[in-house]
């Protein structure tokens, strides 16, 4: 059986069919290597203390550091908080230090008079294929009491950011909607191999045009082995006037956990630079789960204040059966399963958080589907409606609405279309 035959078709059905566990030694074997390489990572996490009477961003940097030079170390990953609180990052082997700065001019660098803490003196962190090293503490201390305890970080330059970071998530660059990384293919690949996505595509949260200050961004979130390119008819139904879409394009495939700590801090970290005040957040099918995910990370982390309108259409709520045949059937599994499980951690985890009382949240179903062997009951061809109508899910929406399409004929409908122009409108008009 033919690689490039089989692979889109499977794609496109994702675990949703009972042919997605039936999958060819050819695609086995490129899922297996790219788990592989998965299991190489290891985890960095910890907490941040302050008590600082200011009250602006954290900046959070886990620096890679060379034993040989000190000169020669390298910002591999970071993060924004709101409030002091925990952080975690996702690394590969290597030698690392972890510290912090209360970013008070909000200029994403750091100046000697600003609130600044390491763990240790600092302490570096030797981190090993698959372990964790868990309960680091960085306190930031005041610039006086910095200088002594942290003398020689005064003294050299300031850490450059890694070239392969920044590369394979990109933050705010502008793209066309028709930029090759949009293909159909690559999604396929995130799905399918999710590192090898990250390291010949590369993911991102993407602008469609250059900031506007004056406009309300709306996010909008693809969902299993999905683009950007899937929201085209939406895009240009959009008042660009009014609005401007971001896009993002992420690795599918991986723990829906992950995404959603890369996108929330990319946004946190756009908020700084932008200064943005209120966010729309649109998501289709798996991206729903990968966008309420991002936005209880927000809350609890103290960025929720921008969020204003959060729109899921077809999302499998409740996860979908095929998850967890495939968790349970396949010789290979795909990480994003366990989380699509239903009743999986991550499913019951997604309600854990309530959602703010300034957020208005719509929850849009598809029910086009009829009888449908590997799916039970009403369905839209690809998801249960019992799944997309999950009690949680309805009881924290301020509205439910059902349209006669399949799950992906949502994306293009004329009707869906006048009904989210309808809610951006009247949004946008409330203060």
């Amino acid at each position: 059986m033919r690689r490039s035959s089989m692979k889109p078709i499977l794609c496109k059905f994702f675990f949703w069919t009972a042919a997605t566990w039936m999958l060819s030694g050819c695609m086995l074997y490129d899922l297996h290597e790219d788990l592989e390489r998965e299991d190489q990572y290891g985890s960095v996490s910890g907490t941040v203390q302050s008590d600082s009477a200011h009250h602006k961003p954290i900046q959070v940097l886990l620096v890679k550091v060379n034993m040989e030079d000190d000169h020669d170390n390298t910002i591999v990953n970071s993060k924004v908080m709101f409030k002091p609180g925990p952080f975690q990052f996702f690394v590969l082997p290597g030698t690392y230090m972890v510290g912090a700065f209360e970013d008070r001019n909000e200029d994403m660098n750091f100046q000697p008079d600003e609130y600044v803490g390491w763990h240790g003196t600092p302490d570096p962190i030797v981190v090993k294929p698959d372990k964790k090293h868990e309960g680091l503490s960085v306190m930031l201390r005041p610039p006086e009491q910095a200088r002594l305890q942290f003398p020689l970080l005064y003294e050299l330059p300031p850490f450059p950011m890694s070239e392969d970071l920044v590369r394979k998530f990109r933050m705010g660059e502008v793209a066309k909607l028709s930029d090759p990384r949009f293909a159909a293919k690559n999604g396929d690949m995130g799905f399918w191999e999710p590192l090898k996505f990250l390291e010949e595509v590369g993911g991102g949260l993407f602008f469609l045009q250059k900031y506007d200050p004056e406009k309300i961004p709306i996010l909008l979130v693809h969902g299993a082995g999905g683009n950007p390119v899937e929201f085209e008819h939406i895009i240009k139904g959009l008042n660009r006037d009014k609005f401007q879409p971001w896009v993002l394009f992420y690795p599918s495939g991986m723990r829906l956990g992950i995404i959603s700590k890369w996108v929330s801090a990319t946004i946190s970290i756009l908020r700084v630079q932008h200064k943005f005040e209120r966010l729309y957040i649109l998501a289709h099918s798996m991206g729903g789960l990968v966008a309420r995910d991002v936005m209880n990370r927000m809350i609890r982390e103290g960025g929720g204040q921008v969020l204003e309108l959060f729109v899921s259409m077809s999302t499998p709520w409740d996860g979908h059966v095929f998850a967890a045949k495939g968790v349970e059937q396949c010789p290979v599994v795909i990480p994003a399963w366990y989380d699509m499980a239903p009743g999986s951690p991550f499913i019951k985890g997604l309600f854990a958080t309530p959602l703010p009382s300034h957020l208005e949240y719509n929850l849009f179903f598809s029910y086009r589907g009829g009888w449908r062997l590997t799916i039970p009951g009403s369905n839209d061809g690809t998801v249960s409606l019992r799944s997309e109508l999950f009690l949680p899910a309805e009881l924290s929406a301020k509205k439910v609405l059902g349209f006669h399409v399949t799950h992906g004929g949502i994306l293009s409908s004329p009707a869906v279309m006048e009904r989210l122009n309808i809610l951006f409108e009247e949004r946008s008009k409330k203060e």
